[in-house]
């Protein structure tokens, strides 16, 4: 019997342990579990002298998507994203809800080139999906904005590396 308790309080402990770690809509790992393992891959990377990539990025317009069509129907958007970017990455990488309408992407052994053509083949996903939800009628078409940074030529730490992300991000929305 007490090893049936222990066994419980392993399973209990790791139930806790994914529920602090993932976005509730999504289930898509959420910010706390990302900056863990931001910090982590970047130790990765320096230790092997890889590259490592981290791509941002979000949805153009959501707030008028929301404010069209509800935010019932904004969430069920979200969650099917965020299946579509599950469906869309290598077993490697690390896909996370950033915040809001934003994700993100911790590409391992990822340079510049392969940043941007996951960036690029993701937009075009993106754009050819179409979306629905059961709170709205028809079939809805989104764009995203992205932008990336790699270990070690644009940034060397891990605030530095979101920072040159965000960067290109706002730099893609201008543009």
């Amino acid at each position: 019997q007490t090893v049936e308790i222990i066994l419980e309080n392993i399973h209990q402990f790791r139930k806790i342990e994914e529920l602090s770690y993932t976005d509730s809509m999504t289930r898509l790992y959420n910010y706390r579990y990302f900056y863990k393992r931001l910090s982590e891959e970047i130790l990765r990377a320096k230790r092997f002298s890889r590259f490592l990539a981290l791509s941002i990025f979000d949805i153009d317009e959501f707030k008028v998507f929301n404010d069209n069509l509800g935010h019932q129907t904004g969430d069920d958007l979200l969650r099917q994203l965020g299946e579509l970017l599950l469906d869309s990455v290598r077993s490697i990488d690390i896909v996370c809800r950033y915040g809001g309408e934003e994700f993100c992407v911790i590409m391992p052994e990822s340079d510049r080139k392969s940043c941007r053509q996951f960036m690029e083949r993701l937009r075009k996903r993106v754009v050819d999906h179409e979306f629905s939800s059961r709170f709205s009628t028809g079939r809805h078409t989104i764009t995203l904005s992205a932008g990336g940074a790699i270990y070690p030529s644009d940034a060397r730490r891990v605030d530095r590396l979101i920072y040159c992300a965000d960067m290109a991000l706002l730099e893609a929305k201008r543009s």
